[in-house]
């Protein structure tokens, strides 16, 4: 209080450190401080920062109630579709690389043809080898239009091509469909091979043993990721490996699909008697399959006319122009 006049005002002075009793009397100097003291303290209680503080509070207090409320009502599929498309839009889960996530893990049936008898033509002759791959070409391009548009191609490794099709989600396929898309790409395969040999005028070494090629096949199903690397998409997941190493396998037949159990309501409608059969991989184990072998006969080639027959010929020309240019430079 004042100790220099009998009035007794209180006189306080406010700082940013702890306040302090002034001395003063109120002889015009301590009304003067009073009035500062009453200034600085509106001052400071209307600092912007606390409404600030305040608001967001409030803020992060809604936003936590309206998730966990949403999270209650969806249930698991916050962490499912909903997740990755937040996470896209915020483009939090880009990793090295950048890799970015193509879409949610779904349940997705993997389908692998390879072609056997091919790598026997790459040591006969520089012509050969170009012939092979034009044949190779052909075989594949064939394979991937029978299974479309219900397997779609993800990528193409040598003589092999890997095909997918999601069985849940917005373009999910039934098992019946994944099942005809087998058959019907097997079917092309041995179409197309039947007109490349009905239409051959080569005598190569290549062309000459076309008919001895033939297809095998590997059906899984599994947990599969796709992801972006650069402009390409990729599959992850365990069933992706399985696929892979099951081509690899105890059959000592040149024509078979091999369907693993867990893909057993996906197998295509040829194949004669069933074969159970346990095939161990290297880095995973032991994988239950059933194998159906088939026959020729029990796919429909078509006939080639002589336009397909002209075709191929240019074709291969061409593609000895192309082995003589590219030894030549």
């Amino acid at each position: 209080m004042c100790l220099a006049c009998p009035c007794r005002v209180p006189v306080v002075r406010l700082s940013c450190r702890a306040p302090q009793i002034l001395s003063l009397g109120c002889g015009g100097m301590g009304h003067a401080v009073s009035r500062t003291m009453r200034a600085n303290s509106f001052h400071y209680r209307n600092d912007a920062t606390m409404p600030v503080l305040v608001l967001t509070l409030v803020l992060v207090i809604a936003v936590s109630a309206g998730l966990i409320v949403y999270g209650r009502r969806r249930g698991p599929s916050l962490d499912g579709e909903t997740a990755w498309r937040w996470a896209r839009r915020l483009r939090v889960m880009r990793g090295p690389g950048g890799t970015a996530p193509a879409g949610p893990t779904r349940d997705t049936v993997l389908v692998m043809p390879d072609i056997s008898g091919y790598t026997r033509f790459l040591h006969l002759s520089r012509f050969a080898e170009a012939h092979a791959q034009h044949i190779v070409t052909e075989l594949l391009q064939a394979m991937i239009a029978g299974a479309a548009p219900t397997l779609t191609a993800a990528k193409v490794e040598g003589d092999a091509v890997l095909l997918y099709a999601p069985l849940d989600g917005p373009s999910a396929r039934t098992p019946a469909e994944v099942a005809q898309a087998v058959d019907a790409l097997i079917r092309a395969f041995y179409a197309r091979l039947e007109a490349l040999e009905r239409s051959n005028l080569c005598r190569c070494d290549c062309c000459r043993h076309i008919g001895d090629l033939d297809i095998k096949a590997v059906v899984h199903r599994g947990p599969v990721t796709a992801y972006r690397l650069g402009r390409f998409t990729e599959l992850s997941g365990m069933p992706v490996i399985v696929t892979h190493r099951l081509l690899k396998n105890s059959a000592r037949t040149p024509r078979y699909v091999l369907v693993t159990h867990a893909a057993r309501a996906l197998a295509p409608g040829i194949g004669g008697e069933q074969q159970e059969t346990v095939e161990r991989c290297a880095d995973v184990g032991e994988v239950a399959c059933t194998r159906y072998p088939f026959e020729r006969a029990e796919v429909l080639p078509q006939t080639a006319d002589g336009a397909r027959r002209l075709r191929d010929t240019l074709s291969k020309l061409a593609t000895n122009l192309r082995a003589l240019w590219s030894s030549g430079g």
